[in-house]
């Protein structure tokens, strides 16, 4: 994936996640040192679920300077902004 910004988030969704709906709008407004990009892989022949590793969604992947450096996926607690956040500033 290329991005005009360095730094960015990938946040992969599908259209029957209702949760990944409202993740997305809260990660809009959350995200305005970031780029954020939203990929729908709603078809599970998207070969993005393979290419990025995706086991659920939603999945949140970070890029710094074009390179993944961290990833959050959804689990039974849910993934919250915050979790969201916290990637840009993990090592």
């Amino acid at each position: 994936m290329r991005s005009e910004r360095k730094d960015f988030f990938i946040l992969f969704t599908a259209s029957w996640c209702g949760y990944c709906a409202a993740l997305k709008r809260e990660l809009e407004a959350a995200s305005a040192d970031f780029g954020l990009y939203e990929m729908d892989i709603s078809d599970e022949a998207n070969p993005a679920w393979n290419e990025y590793e995706i086991q659920v969604v939603p999945t949140a992947l970070f890029f710094k300077a074009g390179k993944e450096q961290s990833r959050r996926a959804a689990s039974f607690s849910g993934l919250r902004v915050r979790d969201i956040k916290a990637l840009s500033s993990a090592p």
